[in-house]
C-alpha cells in the first residue's frame, strides 16, 4: 500500500435519521453522487463525531449497493474511530455513507481514510 493517504469526508448539517450523508459535507447526499475511486485502494480507517446525544451506525457502502463494506458505531458526543479496517475497493467504485439510526442525530461527520494499492 501507498504511504500516501486520502481522506474522504461525509457529513450532514442538522438532524439526520436513516439517510445518506453528503460527500465533502456539501448538500448533495452521497446516494446521488459519491466519491469515485480512481485506482485500486484499501479502506484503512474510519472516524466520526456527532454534535450531541444519540447513537448511529455509520455504514460505508459502494456503488448503490445496500450491503455495508464497513460500519462505525458512534455513541453520542463521544465520537468513535476504527483504525483496524482492511477493506479493498476497486478503481471505478464510488463510496457512499449511510447514517443508520431510528432517533436521529445532530450534525454527523465521518472521515474515511484510504490508501492506494500498487
Amino acid at each position: 500500500m501507498s504511504v500516501q493517504r486520502i481522506y474522504l469526508t461525509f457529513g450532514r448539517k442538522g438532524n439526520t435519521s436513516n439517510q445518506f450523508l453528503s460527500f465533502g459535507g456539501g448538500k448533495m447526499p452521497s446516494n446521488n453522487s459519491g466519491f469515485r475511486i480512481p485506482r485500486n485502494a484499501t479502506v484503512v480507517s474510519m472516524s466520526g463525531q456527532l454534535d450531541s446525544s444519540g447513537t448511529s451506525d455509520m455504514r460505508l457502502r459502494s456503488n448503490d449497493n445496500a450491503a455495508n463494506i464497513a460500519t462505525l458505531a458512534i455513541a453520542a458526543a463521544l465520537g468513535a474511530q476504527d483504525n483496524t479496517l482492511n477493506v479493498d475497493i476497486s478503481a471505478g467504485d464510488f463510496m457512499q455513507m449511510y447514517s443508520d439510526n431510528a432517533t436521529g442525530v445532530e450534525d454527523p461527520m465521518i472521515i474515511v481514510e484510504i490508501a492506494y494499492r500498487p
